[in-house]
């Protein structure tokens, strides 16, 4: 009876320890869980949005990286929601569209070409848009919380373009991840929410502007010299490169002709255009104009950035073929490469509105170097006709005397 007692009073014992013991089993129960098992958002995605300030616009040579870390415990109040412990797995990993996942992620639009590029005919409305995935898949949370990673954006690449990249969004992304306590004792993931730098915005995405100035380029043309002719029209060669297939660049023809006259110096009719057309798949293009004296053409809307090359037809050592002795100024471009007095070129690239404008001189032939040209025929004949005089003065005093 007194052993039945004592083995009652253990097991109740027992009971009541394993009672105690119950709610410590309970907080130690939670199974992990990642951010896709509780909400489709766990594969978190962005979008990159490069907007072209024109049609013609060219692809910026810039590169963008992006760095993911974290979590950092979200604290609000005062209060610190979540346990640095809890975070197990693999860390979240950052990737741009399929490529490959890191610690970072990378978009060179150095490496870009023209299939990436939406043109459209409005400003700003040219994009290219690329997606930023954060993968959670591999990351578990075994604790309730508030879990923030951080998407740091940097810029570099050309000098002139990452200064040229205005608007670059550059603020501070956050992905706050929420595990919650779904009331019975089970982890649940009820939220993933991508945020910027207050944070206040909700699924934010990147924007930057790549704007481009429009200049103009303005080939003119003088002669000069007594030999130089006024109606005689002079062929030039303009190249545009680093320009974007598609491209119509508007042509100022008002002070020159639309169409050459026939001269003594060429019995051909010439066309000059109103405007200039990039091929497709091109990325350069050229055209001949034809230019006398005074006259000049104004070639319009073209992107800072493109390299110009102007070259006088038939000039070899500073000369034409037909003795006119080549130079030329350049108006708004230091840089430009002038070699107009060697072989008629110009070339430089457009940064301002530009003006090469090319003169021609031949200067008249001194009469000092005709006569000299003449003067020993002269003094043969001179002297043979002197000689015949004294002839024929002789002659008659000997008549005279007889």
């Amino acid at each position: 009876m007194k052993m039945s007692k004592r083995i009652a009073g253990l097991l109740i014992a027992a009971a009541m320890l394993a009672a105690c013991m119950m709610p410590v089993f309970a907080a130690n129960a939670y199974t992990a869980v990642n951010a896709t098992g509780g909400n489709t958002l766990g594969d978190v995605s962005l979008t990159e949005t490069m907007k072209l300030q024109w049609n013609d616009t060219p692809i910026p040579k810039v590169k963008f990286t992006y760095a993911l870390s974290g979590p950092v415990l979200v604290t609000d109040g005062g209060i610190t929601y979540g346990n640095a412990s809890a975070v197990g797995g693999t860390a979240p990993t950052i990737r741009v569209g399929t490529g490959t996942a890191g610690a970072s992620a990378e978009i060179d639009y150095r490496t870009k070409s023209e299939s990436d590029v939406n043109r459209v005919a409005t400003e700003y409305g040219s994009t290219i848009t690329d997606t930023l995935n954060v993968d959670f898949s591999a990351t578990t949370f075994s604790e309730p919380g508030i879990y923030r990673y951080t998407i740091t954006k940097t810029v570099d690449g050309d000098a002139a373009d990452v200064t040229a990249v205005s608007a670059i969004d550059k603020e501070t992304v956050y992905i706050d991840v929420y595990v919650t306590d779904d009331g019975t004792a089970k982890l649940a993931v009820a939220a993933v929410k991508t945020e910027k730098d207050a944070p206040t915005v909700k699924d934010v995405n990147y924007e930057d502007e790549y704007p481009r100035s429009r200049y103009s380029l303005t080939v003119a043309k003088n002669v000069e010299g007594a030999q130089a002719s006024r109606n005689q029209y002079f062929p030039f060669t303009v190249k545009l490169e680093g320009t974007v297939a598609g491209t119509v660049y508007p042509v100022n023809i008002t002070n020159a002709d639309g169409t050459t006259e026939a001269t003594v110096y060429d019995d051909q009719t010439h066309t000059n255009p109103t405007s200039i057309t990039v091929p497709d798949g091109a990325t350069e293009v050229e055209q001949v104009f034809y230019l006398k004296h005074g006259q000049s053409i104004v070639i319009n809307n073209i992107t800072s950035g493109v390299t110009y090359t102007v070259t006088e037809s038939n000039v070899t050592g500073g000369k034409t073929s037909d003795g006119y002795s080549v130079s030329a100024t350049v108006a708004g471009d230091d840089d430009a490469t002038n070699k107009a007095n060697d072989d008629g070129s110009v070339t430089g690239t457009i940064e301002d509105n530009v003006t090469v404008t090319y003169k021609n001189e031949k200067a008249a032939v001194t009469p000092t170097g005709i006569l000299l040209a003449v003067g020993p025929a002269v003094a043969v004949i001179a002297a043979g006709a002197v000689g015949m005089g004294v002839v024929l003065a002789g002659k008659r005093r000997k008549e005279d005397e007889e």
